[in-house]
C-alpha cells in the first residue's frame, strides 16, 4: 500500500460539524463542566489511547461552542451599550 492509498484517520472522518451541531444546544456552563471532566480524564495516564482521541475531539466541539456563545454575548452587550448611549427624543 502506497502514502498516497492510506486509510483516511478516524478523526479526518469524524463529522465535527455534526457534533457541533449536536452540541448547538448545550448552555454555557453545562460545556466548561464538561470540558474540565475531559481534562482531568486527560489526567489520568491510564485513559486509552482511541477514547483519547476521541475525548479530545469532544473537547474541541464544546469550546468552539463556549467561544460562539462568548462572541454572541459580546455582541449583545455591545448593542445594549450602544443603545442605552443613544439619544432618545426626549433628550433633545
Amino acid at each position: 500500500m502506497t502514502a498516497s492509498e492510506s486509510t483516511p484517520s478516524p478523526i479526518a472522518s469524524t463529522d465535527t460539524d455534526a457534533v457541533t451541531a449536536e452540541l448547538a444546544d448545550i448552555g454555557y456552563a453545562e460545556a466548561v463542566v464538561e470540558i474540565d471532566e475531559i481534562l482531568h480524564e486527560l489526567d489520568d495516564d491510564r485513559i486509552d489511547i482511541d477514547v483519547l482521541s476521541q475525548r479530545v475531539e469532544r473537547a474541541a466541539a464544546l469550546i468552539a461552542v463556549c467561544r460562539t456563545k462568548i462572541l454572541a454575548a459580546e455582541e449583545q452587550v455591545a448593542e445594549i451599550v450602544s443603545s442605552l448611549q443613544e439619544p432618545t427624543s426626549a433628550d433633545s
